[in-house]
């Protein structure tokens, strides 16, 4: 119920600033998992993509650390099943690529048990200056 009330809530702060228009979605088979890799070239990206699909796929988001530990949405994120991945940007080493692993390792799970996966594999966002 709390998930229904958030995506509802959240979706419609949204559609005050953004206009999306989502097609094909009605053709996706839902029976088996799907990964999702949309690029994203803005950080609202990801958060209009999950809302938008999860009242049919519910997929599991994959976020930065940075993002996923951030207050306020942590337990936003937790709560919705997001899987946190090191922002290796900011260097790697062995522990990091672990984590990487761990994360990758659960994506391969998720979809193997049939459920739905949302990763943005763009490098960077875009940036523009005005």
């Amino acid at each position: 119920m709390f998930r229904q009330l958030f995506q509802i809530s959240v979706q419609f702060a949204l559609s005050l600033r953004y206009r999306v228009d989502f097609q094909g979605l009605d053709k996706i088979n839902k029976e088996k998992g799907i990964l999702f890799l949309p690029n994203h070239p803005s950080e609202m990206d990801p958060v209009i993509l999950v809302i938008r699909l999860w009242s049919r796929f519910q997929p599991h988001a994959m976020a930065t650390e940075d993002f996923y530990h951030a207050p306020i949405v942590h337990q936003i994120m937790k709560a919705i099943g997001v899987i946190p991945i090191p922002n290796m940007s900011k260097g790697s080493g062995v522990y990091k690529r672990l984590r990487v692993k761990k994360a990758l390792d659960q994506v391969v799970e998720y979809l193997n048990k049939g459920e739905n996966v949302l990763i943005h594999p763009s490098g960077r966002l875009m940036r523009s200056r005005s």
